[in-house]
């Protein structure tokens, strides 16, 4: 019912009803991806802060996943000086990982007695259980750490740092029309 003289700005935007109108698909958008995950981790550690009672430095840190929020997470607790571990799929990631100053680990074979944290990035189930205290929290669109006491922090740039997140959609809007 929308006029076709629109356009239409979000996410995930392949649905038939829009054939015919203008659209911005953020989700699409490598500028606003890697800026978003900048966010998300940053937000992140804002969830973690309440629950650990030490200092980053003194809180090992298992992040999963290997992907634009993952190395932004790594880079964040590296630069706290925490102990960071990285568990990966592909070996390709994992000698990355090694050669950037983390710890790697594969995904398949992960233990997670010796962490503090444990931040989840993969949009599949990884970690069925975990074994230690460590606080678990799940920033996937899908879950992918099971068992109880999970954090699940979905959408956090919006809910965390609304004013930043506003301004890089306003950023990247602003870059759309520019170029259109």
């Amino acid at each position: 019912m929308l006029p076709k003289n629109i356009t239409v700005i979000g996410g995930s935007l392949d649905a038939d009803f829009l054939d015919g109108y203008h659209t911005l698909d953020l989700l699409k958008d490598p500028f606003y991806l890697a800026k978003n995950a900048a966010i998300t981790a940053e937000c992140a550690l804002k969830v973690a802060v309440p629950y650990i009672k030490t200092t980053f430095e003194m809180s090992p840190v298992l992040i999963l996943g290997w992907g634009r929020i993952g190395k932004c997470l790594a880079r964040l607790l590296s630069a706290l000086h925490c102990p960071v571990t990285v568990a990966a799929r592909k070996e390709s990631r994992r000698v990355m990982i090694d050669a950037l100053g983390y710890r790697s680990c594969s995904i398949e074979n992960i233990r997670t007695e010796n962490y503090r944290l444990i931040i989840n990035t993969v949009p599949a189930m990884v970690l069925p259980s975990a074994s230690g205290t460590a606080l678990k929290i799940d920033l996937a669109s899908t879950q992918g750490i099971g068992g109880r006491d999970i954090l699940q922090a979905r959408g956090l740039p919006g809910l965390l740092a609304p004013e930043s997140s506003g301004a890089l959609i306003a950023q990247v809007i602003t870059q759309w029309i520019k170029e259109k």
